[in-house]
């Protein structure tokens, strides 16, 4: 579609077509968020995924992609069943062009293909506070603030454990990386490697350890043994070190009940 100001809306469901666009698409981000993009990073997520293919809706203003809005594929299970999912990322509106409500117009465009599949299906996302009243009002988001990031101190592995099985118990959908393929996807991000060890995956930093999956707790209250391990809790009391909050926030498409989470930092550590 053509506006009144020359812009033209374009929406793309394949990886191979999203090519054509990284030269733009890299000049948007440097402008947006004030550093260049790594192409094996974007690689990595838009074109490589083993999920599929990404869903993007571009605003184009002569040889210019001047707003941005995408989704990137993943899969959340529970015990029941798998869901599709995306993960909404890079969310880029050109400074000159932020009075056109691009950012809406963008998301509708991404949302109504995804609505068009006729399955229940949810986008996700982890919004700053910048982001969080548009999703809201504009968007139709949930916005979930008692996710925290909490660096577990020796002795409260037990406690922790307990709140993290509880979360299990009430069959919130987590991250699925039970396939190899996807497995060898999401813990080779370029720079970052972390692997999986029984059912705990761990990745070292600066800061000390981050547990980003579970799909087991057995060895868990070994964690802190010999290493700090930074973890996401729901309500973490105020016994806890709290590091910092960790929003999450969703939309459902064709959902019947109202979905709950196993928030995990595999799920957002991408850009």
């Amino acid at each position: 579609m053509i506006t009144e100001n020359k812009i033209t809306i374009i929406n793309i469901n394949s990886s191979e077509e999203l090519k054509k666009y990284w030269i733009p698409i890299s000049v948007l981000f440097n402008e947006s968020f004030g550093k260049e993009i790594d192409i094996k990073l974007w690689e990595w997520a838009y074109i490589d995924n083993p999920f599929g293919d990404p869903l993007l809706s571009l605003a184009l203003s002569g040889d210019r992609v001047v707003g941005h809005y995408a989704v990137i594929p993943t899969k959340l299970k529970n015990s029941k069943c798998y869901v599709d999912s995306y993960l909404a990322m890079t969310t880029m509106v050109e400074k000159s062009f932020r009075k056109h409500g691009l950012f809406k117009i963008l998301a509708e465009n991404v949302y109504e293909q995804i609505n068009l599949l006729n399955k229940p299906t949810i986008v996700y996302g982890f919004p700053n506070d910048k982001a969080v009243p548009g999703l809201k009002k504009r968007l139709g988001w949930t916005i979930c603030d008692e996710y925290s990031v909490v660096k577990l101190k020796s002795g409260q592995e037990a406690e922790a454990k307990i709140m993290l099985q509880n979360a299990l118990d009430q069959d919130g959908f987590k991250f699925d990386l039970t396939s190899e393929n996807v497995r060898n996807w999401r813990c080779n991000k370029p720079e970052q490697l972390w692997d999986i060890t029984n059912g705990i995956g761990l990745k070292e930093n600066q800061f000390g350890t981050d547990m980003m999956y579970f799909d087991s707790l057995d060895d868990f209250e070994s964690l802190t043994k010999d290493k700090n391990v930074n973890v996401i809790l729901a309500n973490a009391n105020s016994t806890f070190d709290v590091l910092f909050n960790y929003r999450f926030g969703y939309r459902t498409f064709n959902f019947d009940d109202v979905p709950t989470f196993i928030v995990e930092m595999c799920m957002s550590d991408v850009f």
